[in-house]
This record gives C-alpha cells, structure tokens and sequence, in this order.
C-alpha cells in the first residue's frame, strides 16, 4: 500500500492531560489536528476520536 507522504504529521505541537483522556494536537499539511485518546483502569485504550483542533 503507497503511503501519501504529503499528508503525514509533522511534529507533535501539544500533548496534554485531562480528566477525558489525553489530548495529542499535531500540524498537517491541512492545519492543526487534535487526537484524543482515552485508557480504561488497566493502561488500554477504550476510546480514540480525532479532528481539526479547536
């Protein structure tokens, strides 16, 4: 599978905790994009949403 180079993150910009889980922003090429990632009691991840940052 070809990978789009063009589209990949660049760098991390922000990692930050809070009480839903932890927020990753990073630029792309289409701007700012912001991941959260939510773990359950034992250190995996129950939940994963991401999008353009606020």
């Amino acid at each position: 599978m070809a990978r789009d180079l063009r589209y990949l993150a660049s760098k991390l910009d922000n990692l930050r905790r809070s009480h839903e889980g932890t927020r990753i922003s990073y630029v792309t090429s289409a701007g700012v994009e912001s991941t959260l990632v939510a773990f359950d009691a034992s250190g995996k991840i129950k939940a994963l949403s991401c999008g353009p940052s606020h």
